[in-house]
């Protein structure tokens, strides 16, 4: 563990107290690669909050350890989108369109290892092969789930307006009284 200015032991990740050496045997995370993002490195306990919806931080996350829950609302309005598990991106919209956060990610594992990617620019990204394609697969996954989702509703709509044609014509052959 690094020492301060004083002698006396210090984390790595600030407001903790593990090591590289803890963090790697804890996590199976290479000793080399937590010396590499050491300054970016954050662990969140479960339940713990990452992003807050309308959060204007514009932070990418790169889940490296562990499974989070996405969800939009609060208190009983609070409406799931689903789980990521690692090794995959989080909090990418924010960063390509420049919006307020659109979710709210909360950890929902022990421990979980994200790195911290401040002010990230799509260059950045595309400099390192593995996240280029992390990225480009998670915003495929994206799209195709949000096409599906646009059909879903299409057809549902498709229904509810047969059904309302089906209504009017009730009332409109109903005897009057």
């Amino acid at each position: 563990m690094p020492e301060s200015a004083d002698g006396t032991k210090r984390g790595f990740v600030e407001g903790t107290s593990i090591s590289i050496d803890d963090l790697h045997g804890q996590s199976g995370i290479p000793r080399e690669e937590i010396a590499s993002y050491r300054d970016l490195i954050r662990i969140y306990p479960n339940g713990e909050i990452i992003i807050q919806e309308g959060d204007q931080e514009h932070a990418l996350y790169l889940l490296r350890v562990g499974t989070v829950e996405v969800f939009k609302g609060s208190g009983a309005a609070q409406d799931a989108m689903g789980t990521i598990d690692a090794v995959n991106f989080f909090g990418e919209m924010s960063m390509i369109n420049d919006q307020p956060r659109s979710a709210t990610v909360r950890a929902a594992s022990t421990n979980v290892v994200v790195y911290r990617i401040p002010n990230p620019s799509i260059h950045t990204i595309l400099t390192n092969p593995q996240w280029a394609e992390m990225l480009i697969v998670r915003l495929s996954k994206n799209l195709a789930r949000s096409v599906e989702q646009h059909f879903i509703v299409a057809e549902q709509i498709k229904e509810l307006r047969a059904e309302v044609e089906q209504l009017k014509s009730e009332l409109k052959n109903r005897p009057a009284r």
